[in-house]
Formats: C-alpha cells, sequence, structure tokens
C-alpha cells in the first residue's frame, strides 16, 4: 500500500512538473511551493493525534474482553468438535458444527464492526489533518503537501509544515483554559 502511494505521489508530482510550464499556470509563475508534514509525528506529538490513540486504547480495551470470550468459546466448541475420544452422536457433531459456524460468524462480524470504529476514529483525524494542512496550503500558497514517510524521500526541512500544523491542530482541538476551569 505504501509503495503504491509512493507511485502515485511521485505521478502527481510529475505531472504537475510537466504541466505546470506548459499550461503557464500562476504556480510556476509565482514559484511553485511544494511542502510535507510527517504523520507519524503529528499521530504522536499532536493533541488530537493523542486523543485519537487515546480513543482506539479505551476502544480496545472495551470490546478486546468480549472477543476474548468469544474466542474462548470458539475453542471449547472445537475441541468438543474435533476429539474422537467424545462419545456424542454425529448429528450432535454435526449441531456443533453449525453453532461453531454460527458463532464464528457472530465473532467475526464483531471484529469487523470493532474494526470500522477504529477506522472512524482514524479518519476524522485524517480529515481534521487534510483541513488544516489545506489552510496553511491556501494561506501561505503551498501548490501540494505531501506526506513525508508515504511519498517524499528528502524535503528541505524549510518546507517541513509538520510544526506549524501540529500547533493550529492543537489550537483547534484542545480544550481552552476558561473552559477547563
Amino acid at each position: 500500500m505504501k509503495g503504491m502511494l509512493s507511485v502515485v505521489g511521485c505521478m502527481v508530482i510529475a505531472v504537475l512538473l510537466i504541466l505546470a510550464p506548459v499550461t503557464g499556470s500562476a504556480p510556476m509563475k509565482e514559484g511553485f511551493k511544494v511542502g510535507f508534514v510527517d504523520m507519524q509525528k503529528i499521530h504522536m506529538e499532536s493533541a488530537a493525534g493523542k486523543k485519537a490513540q487515546d480513543d482506539l486504547d479505551v476502544l480496545q480495551k472495551k470490546k478486546e474482553p468480549e472477543v476474548d470470550k468469544m474466542d474462548e468459546e470458539l475453542r471449547a466448541l472445537a475441541e468438543k468438535i474435533g476429539n474422537p475420544d467424545l462419545p456424542i452422536p454425529e448429528e450432535s457433531r454435526d449441531k456443533l458444527r453449525e453453532e461453531y459456524a454460527r458463532k464464528r460468524a457472530e465473532r467475526d462480524k464483531y471484529v469487523s464492526d470493532l474494526l470500522d470504529e477504529a477506522e472512524v476514529i482514524r479518519r476524522d483525524l485524517r480529515k481534521l489533518v487534510q483541513d488544516v494542512a489545506k489552510e496553511i496550503a491556501e494561506e501561505q500558497g503551498y501548490a501540494i503537501v505531501l506526506e513525508r514517510l508515504g511519498v517524499v524521500i528528502y524535503g528541505d526541512p524549510k518546507y517541513d509544515l509538520t510544526e506549524q500544523l501540529m500547533k493550529r491542530l492543537n489550537s483547534k482541538t484542545e480544550p481552552k483554559k476558561e473552559e477547563s476551569k
């Protein structure tokens, strides 16, 4: 997936660099600015990133015991089904197999829903970061803002918008001092 993002990112840059002089677009005349951000740093150090991680941790702690319980029930059923020494008629084993399949489907659905909830948390953070990156880009004339680890092999630190983005992101997401009193 990351390899695909790198290829796509490089293709976007190449197309923009090729087309800009041909079309006479404003970015080349005014200076084509490309910035980048370190998403890993944003996830680990910004208030919004830390909150998202806390939300993911809470979700995991809340749901993990139920997944463990379901896994234990499935293990117990599998042992019953697979133990040839237990004197269980074949029709009863078939019912156990059906119960196992039903419980397995319930567990898979539960885990799928859990992953969907986690993805919503990640998507909300990405959207917030994109919105702030767009604000900074529009204010400061950046044509593109890339993710450092996904696309940029090297970037001059003067084009690294990570700290600026985190500062603005924190100002939007941290509670105001008056509110916390």
